[in-house]
């Protein structure tokens, strides 16, 4: 049983049973975030990335047990380029911090699946929303990203556990 979690981890906003993990991560840095991951795919061990909870599909769960990775930590706006309309940010910021962070500079961020998710969520799960008819999907929005994997499968875009990551770029 997850100690210390209080049954946050392992629980979303989805129908299912909470399933909490065996223990908790809270990464404060993406080497925090490697370490954990290499160190459990040399034991074999489930990896359960953590945001904000708000998938409704159950993507949390620790069906096999394992280490989940809380991510929220991991919430600072790194860099903001309005001429270029882009930013870079750590996976943890929720889409209403990152809007906080855009306000005084005119900007928002587009993508809005009703939830106040996770960026790294949103790029791993692909949300849509009532903005993606004018401002289009997630993947329509990230140029570019980070991604900590466990396993390089064959080819070079193509990593284990990353097949909806994969390589993003906007038009």
């Amino acid at each position: 049983m997850c100690r210390g979690c209080g049954g946050h981890h392992g629980k979303d906003d989805s129908h299912h049973p909470p399933i909490p993990p065996d223990a908790v991560v809270f990464a404060q840095s993406t080497e925090e975030v490697a370490f954990v991951v290499r160190t459990c795919a040399r034991h074999a061990t489930p990896v359960i990335p953590f945001g904000a909870g708000t998938s409704i599909e159950g993507h949390v769960q620790a069906l096999h047990g394992g280490i989940c990775i809380d991510m929220s930590g991991m919430n600072r706006v790194l860099a903001v380029r309005p001429d270029d309309l882009d930013a870079t940010l750590e996976a943890g910021m929720t889409r209403m911090q990152l809007d906080r962070e855009l306000r005084d500079r005119g900007l928002f961020f587009p993508v809005d699946p009703g939830a106040d998710a996770t960026l790294g969520g949103m790029a791993a799960t692909g949300p849509s929303g009532s903005t993606t008819v004018r401002y289009g999907t997630m993947r329509d929005n990230v140029v570019s990203l980070t991604a900590v994997l466990g396993q390089r499968r064959s080819g070079a875009d193509r990593w284990a556990g990353a097949e909806v990551l994969g390589r993003v770029t906007a038009p």
